[in-house]
């Protein structure tokens, strides 16, 4: 029961994280913080990889410590101009939902935190919910983020939130 309770709390939590997400999107680039997280800048998101390569079909989370991978993962990704990243301090993080059936679904990094062991990345996976009139369109969300640099290892912790239509 007390787990059912805690589940509970932390999807309520995911809810309004991710709108609060959402409605910041469409502003540009945002820098967000949570209190003790690891601040952040949303570089781009989206529901269509630009190029369409067939190796973001999959769910994915990258990530790019030197100007080199992040520029032979742009040159795959997009044919937009590239994003300035300094990598001397900072570095970048891809999440990819993989190739969905229909629109409705979306994915957000909503907090990083540093631990002792690694930098743990919270990402919530969006996903319509039953009844949802959702247009019949593939889709593949994105989300890359820059994020201070760290040698620490990567560990992803995700929350499956389905939206209410």
């Amino acid at each position: 029961m007390r787990e059912l309770k805690l589940m509970l709390i932390a999807s309520v939590v995911a809810l309004f994280v991710g709108v609060g997400l959402f409605g910041l999107s469409n502003l540009g680039a945002q820098s967000l913080q949570r209190e003790h997280g690891v601040p952040y800048t949303v570089i781009q998101e989206g529901l269509v990889v630009p190029t369409g390569d067939p190796f973001f079909s999959g769910r994915k989370n990258l990530v790019f410590r030197t100007q080199n991978d992040f520029d032979t993962f742009w040159s795959m990704f997009s044919t937009d101009k590239k994003p300035s990243i300094i990598f001397t301090k900072d570095q970048a993080i891809a999440v990819f939902q993989g190739t969905q059936p229909t629109e409705g679904y979306a994915i957000k990094v909503t907090d990083i935190r540093d631990t002792k062991e690694a930098r743990v990345v919270f990402i919530t996976l969006e996903v319509p919910g039953p009844g949802c009139e959702v247009a019949q369109t593939v889709t593949n969300p994105y989300q890359i983020i820059s994020v201070p640099k760290s040698d620490k290892p990567l560990k992803a912790i995700e929350t499956f939130q389905k939206i209410s239509c």
